[in-house]
């Protein structure tokens, strides 16, 4: 066995060492790499560097072990997030994400090699249309966050169990109740008593026939006129409706920002 022979060997050790040993930092990757451009260098045959997501792979299991490291749904998880801070970087427009999803999934799935292969393709293209070179971001990245094991560590631990989100959502504070101010009522022109609401006038009237009976309506016309025992009553009535139709336009609008 020739000594090129025996380094050719060697290397490929090391390398399936790399694969699998969580303690082996990024560092020796490269020295791995480095050998094999040395023996490359001596025997004038060139030897396949470390894939690059063969080298992701030691990395992952020292951050976050094989049980998470092969969990599907988190990887699909982390994906997407990235893939959106991705796009948010470059001013995609976030209304267009919920109309994409629900055309995906109204479609068969499709075959996960080739989706992904369609997801290489894509991502090289995206990124000649925006100036940026892929495979030096990838090495760069790599590279970075070998130095933040400790902390991704510390980030996963904090991971609320279940969630799709990296981090716990933050509480909402609860909302306040909201305190509809009182009609202010004025003598109207033809008796009786106006305040201006949300729906237009409220009016507040002696009864025509029974002075002892009072009513309330609206102008524009949209509530039938009921008769009261006293100016009291039929006022407070008024303002029943009016904080009814305030607190049902509030509620509205929460509904809409939840949609």
């Amino acid at each position: 066995m020739t000594a090129a022979t025996e380094l050719d060997e060697l290397i490929e050790r090391l390398r399936d060492h790399y694969r699998t040993d969580v303690g082996m930092a990024a560092e020796t990757g490269a020295d791995i790499a480095q050998a094999a451009a040395t023996l490359a260098s001596l025997t004038g045959q060139a030897v396949a560097p470390v894939a690059f997501q063969d080298r992701v792979q030691p990395w992952m299991m020292a951050c976050f072990g094989a049980e998470i490291s092969g969990d599907k749904v988190e990887r699909g998880d982390r994906l997407l997030e990235e893939v959106l801070e991705l796009l948010q970087s470059g001013g995609y427009d976030p209304a267009r994400v919920v109309a994409l999803r629900d055309y995906v999934w109204s479609r068969p799935a499709g075959e996960p090699s080739q989706e992904v292969g369609g997801v290489q393709v894509t991502l090289a293209a995206y990124c000649l249309a925006f100036g940026l070179n892929m495979h030096e971001a990838g090495e760069t990245e790599l590279a970075r966050i070998w130095t933040k094991v400790e902390k991704i560590r510390a980030k996963q631990a904090a991971k609320p169990v279940g969630s799709a989100l990296p981090v716990a959502a933050p509480v909402q504070a609860p909302i306040a109740p909201v305190a509809v101010k009182a009609l202010e009522w004025e003598d109207a022109i033809h008796g009786g008593w106006c305040a201006l609401g949300a729906a237009g006038l409220y009016h507040v009237h002696i009864g025509y026939r029974d002075e002892t009976r009072f009513y309330f309506f609206t102008n524009p016309f949209d509530h039938e006129p009921n008769d009261f025992c006293s100016e009291k009553a039929a006022k407070a009535a008024a303002q029943a409706d009016f904080e009814a139709r305030i607190r049902s336009a509030l509620a509205l609008q929460a509904e809409g920002r939840g949609k």
